[in-house]
């Protein structure tokens, strides 16, 4: 047991399977090199009024490529026209939001801000 878990009496092991992870379990595993696949799952996800759409990168595409590449300002609001065009802007995501990322599981976190027009 290392120093920390004997002060407060607990061990916990150490976790190394990902089976049970949360992004394993729940996220979709998408080749970034079919754009189109991408920008019609966060299609789906805003019109099924999810806050997000999250998937894992998949071992045959260059996460951090693609990563850097989702970061430009300009590719990112053009991936988020395209899903307010394929929603008929109904529900329309904001262009302020920024994706997140989860690089130890190639996870991609793309959020759906939804535009208040009323």
């Amino acid at each position: 047991m290392d120093k920390k878990s004997v002060l407060h009496n607990l061990y916990i092991p150490e976790c190394t399977a990902t089976a049970e992870n949360f992004f394993v379990k729940t996220c979709d595993v998408l080749n970034t090199s079919d754009y189109q696949n991408i920008v019609q799952k966060v299609a789906d996800a805003a019109k099924a009024g999810e806050d997000h759409y999250a998937f894992i990168v998949d071992e045959n595409s260059d996460y951090e490529d693609f990563r850097n590449w989702l970061y430009d300002k300009e590719k990112f609001r053009d991936l988020l026209w395209s899903v307010n065009e394929i929603n008929g802007y109904n529900p329309e995501i904001e262009e302020n939001e920024w994706p997140d990322y989860f690089k130890p599981y190639r996870v991609i976190w793309i959020n759906l801000k939804l535009v208040d027009n009323n």
